[in-house]
């Protein structure tokens, strides 16, 4: 017999007989709570398996690989096309994925016109030092000085037009508005520098929280 556990905003439902507490934490969402809740089974010595449709799920368990064991796999698809998904094979490839935070989360907001895919192939041709604020993201009250110029700089790339490479969002501004036309509104151009900055320590905060 499986082994399960049910995680919904209101309530945890099993099937066996475990430890499973409501009270983990007053977060309202149901994927972050399912996250707490397989923390909490991996302590008591069972191998966790996470049923989810939700790719913010994947994101979060990836964050807590150290915490869970190396067996831990999201099972994903429906029907004949279940699989499992072994996380620590991802995290050990992708080290800490602090773009999520980044590039969209539930908290963070989007940016606009780039979807995830964007986002992620610009993360996977990033320069180390992109790779190294990324990494450190979340680190400390308040994100360092290199933390914030990675950060941007990863931005900065995914508006920037081809063989072009800025690093500031000042410059990059610069840049597009003398290629606008004339019909063109100026809200069209990526966002400013203290725009960015705002983001950017957005992100940093709830890396921070999650941690």
């Amino acid at each position: 017999m499986v082994n399960i556990v049910t995680v919904t905003q209101k309530s945890v439902m099993v099937n066996y007989d475990c430890n499973v507490a409501t009270n983990v934490s007053t977060q309202e969402k149901a994927n972050m709570l399912m996250i707490l809740h397989a923390l909490e089974i991996e302590a008591s010595g069972d191998t966790v398996h996470i049923y989810t449709q939700d790719t913010d799920v994947l994101l979060l368990a990836l964050r807590r690989v150290p915490q869970l064991c190396r067996h831990a796999a999201l099972i994903m698809g429906t029907g004949d096309h279940c699989h499992a998904v072994l996380l620590q094979p991802i995290y050990d490839a992708l080290a800490l994925i602090n773009w999520h935070a980044l590039t969209r989360c539930e908290t963070t907001g989007n940016i606009r016109g780039k979807g995830k895919v964007t986002c992620f192939n610009t993360f996977m041709a990033a320069k180390p030092s992109v790779i190294s604020a990324l990494i450190n993201l979340g680190l400390g009250d308040e994100p360092s000085t290199k933390v914030t110029d990675g950060c941007e700089a990863f931005l900065c790339v995914l508006f920037c037009p081809p063989r072009v490479k800025v690093s500031q969002a000042k410059d990059l501004r610069w840049l597009l508005f003398k290629q606008m036309k004339p019909d063109q509104g100026v809200d069209k151009l990526p966002p400013t520098p203290g725009s960015r900055a705002e983001h950017i320590r957005r992100a940093h905060l709830q890396e921070n929280i999650r941690s």
